[in-house]
């Protein structure tokens, strides 16, 4: 399985293809679990669209990638 067949020609078997993409689904599902972003989605009626729509100009606080990719750096043993 790959997002570029053409470059990785790898052929699983439909068994070990499920596999994987069980897999690769767990891995998206327990990364959303432990890293659930808990910012508040305000919905408020909108009279021009007849019903309640999201805001979706709420700021979300992200972790520093530079602090996180410095540390495993810091910590890489070859």
């Amino acid at each position: 399985m790959a997002l570029d067949p053409d470059y990785y020609k790898e052929e699983e078997s439909p068994r070990i293809h499920r596999m994987h993409v069980d897999h690769c689904l767990d891995y998206l599902r327990q990364t959303v679990q432990c890293h659930s972003d808990l910012t508040p989605m305000v919905f408020s009626w909108s009279d021009d669209a007849g019903r309640v729509i999201a805001d979706w100009k709420e700021p979300h606080t992200c972790r520093n990638f530079n602090r996180v990719r410095s540390w495993a750096e810091d910590h890489f043993r070859p």
